[in-house]
């Protein structure tokens, strides 16, 4: 089985540097997605990345000028080559790892940064509240494989 949706593959650091924009040594603790490296450039380029349909990712500019993060529910990371093929990060610290023979796995990050607790059991309910994001966003990719 895979490891890459695990937050010691997902939680990697993420730089930039926008003279002018930002400070020498900020950091923020704030999840992003490589989906958000497009909207945020055009964003950057003067252009409004609303005008782009479709588009998974958020621009970071806020985020990147000291504002307010993007807001959204939910992160999703997806893979399309192995058994271990997704993850939806919960806004709250919930995690849920998908694998493809319908295994689940979840986590409660904010207290186990190191996924060794998989909570799945004894939270049925935030675990299905995160498989149906997983499920509503396939459907939308169209990746949703009907059985």
């Amino acid at each position: 089985m895979g490891t890459a949706l695990y937050e010691g593959s997902t939680r990697v650091p993420f730089l930039i540097k926008w003279p002018g924009v930002t400070k020498p040594g900020s950091k923020k603790d704030e999840p992003i997605s490589t989906l958000d490296v497009f909207p945020t450039l055009i964003d950057i380029a003067g252009e409004d990345p609303g005008k782009y349909n479709n588009l998974d990712g958020y621009s970071l500019t806020r985020l990147i000028k000291g504002d307010q993060p993007p807001e959204r529910g939910y992160l999703i990371f997806y893979r399309a080559y192995d058994a271990q093929y997704a993850a939806v990060l919960s806004k709250d610290g919930w995690k849920l790892v998908a694998y493809r023979e319908k295994k689940y796995e979840l986590y409660d990050i904010h207290n186990d940064i190191g996924e060794e607790n998989d909570l799945a059991e004894n939270n049925p309910e935030k675990m299905d509240e995160l498989v149906k994001v997983l499920r509503g966003w396939e459907e939308s990719a169209g990746l949703l494989i009907k059985e």
